[in-house]
């Protein structure tokens, strides 16, 4: 969720940003102070349904040393081991700046026409070869570890939508949200972003973008309409896409992660949380996407 706000922060935001005439510095000018209204929504919500179970203090657990127990120490369940002593401080400080670096040039070169993806493919390498530099270490773990499942999935559901757009869809999207959305902002707001939502959650949403930005681009609406059923595509597909697990790749890495760490987060709990939370949370940012490009940036 807490994407939304800056193009870069997430593929699906990236998708189709030239299509729609919208540059990363206009669509965090439209896009920042909705989304964030909604991201702070969400945690509040959050807050209020964990208070109960949050501790005020993390206990202290056993860790095992030489097959006995024989102190207690401050742990993370992912991190047992706490070894932080054995980090490398330095290569953190220059790994952190040159991913500082690359997310200010997307902002300070692509007005200048540099493509976002040469300054990302620039930041990726200058960060393998610091790394090679001071750990001599390649590329072998970083290929082992990537969860290409899950990249498969993605790839599967592009394959799905662009079939299902080559049979009609877009058509059928078009004919019959066109009247609907031509002279209301505040329609093509909301349907934009409930559509988007449950088309992220059927498919994944980097198609179902695809899929949205397709169909306002093919409505020949204003642009200006055209830019906000657009950033509308995006709280949905970055927001309302949280309902379920299948909705972001982000949380199928997330539970993927957790697994391999043995935490379970079941479909079930998943679903308790994000049934109760996220729809409020998708309205609210609609609205407030709504009120913030029609009344307040007029």
């Amino acid at each position: 969720a807490a994407s939304a706000p800056i193009a870069v922060s997430n593929i699906s935001n990236l998708i189709a940003l030239k299509i729609v005439g919208l540059s990363l510095n206009s669509y965090i000018n439209m896009m920042f102070v909705p989304s964030m209204i909604g991201i702070l929504t969400i945690g509040l919500l959050l807050y209020l349904y964990f208070k109960k179970d949050l501790p005020k203090k993390i206990p202290s657990v056993p860790v095992k040393w030489d097959n006995t127990f024989s102190r207690y120490v401050q742990t993370h369940p992912l991190d047992v081991k706490q070894q932080t002593e054995n980090n490398d401080w330095k290569l953190f400080k220059m790994s952190f700046a040159i991913v500082i670096l690359t997310r200010a040039s997307f902002f300070a070169l692509s007005p200048f026409g540099v493509p976002l993806e040469l300054i990302g493919m620039v930041g990726a390498f200058l960060l393998i070869l610091l790394r090679w530099y001071k750990t001599k270490t390649g590329l072998s773990d970083i290929v082992k570890k990537t969860p290409w499942h899950v990249l498969l999935f993605a790839f599967n559901m592009y394959v799905l939508v662009y079939g299902l757009k080559n049979v009609g869809l877009n058509d059928y999207l078009v004919s019959n949200l066109k009247p609907l959305i031509m002279d209301s902002p505040f329609n093509a707001t909301m349907i934009m972003g409930l559509l988007l939502t449950i088309l992220s959650n059927l498919f994944n949403n980097l198609p179902a973008v695809m899929i949205g930005t397709l169909s306002i681009t093919e409505m020949g609406l204003d642009p200006h309409l055209v830019q906000i059923a657009y950033l509308a595509n995006v709280i949905g597909s970055d927001i309302g896409a949280l309902l379920t697990p299948v909705g972001t790749l982000a949380t199928l890495i997330w539970m993927y992660i957790l697994k391999k760490h043995s935490i379970n987060i079941s479909w079930g709990k998943y679903l308790r949380v994000t049934f109760l939370i996220i729809p409020i949370g998708l309205i609210v940012s609609l609205i407030s996407l709504y009120f913030w490009t029609t009344w307040l940036l007029k």
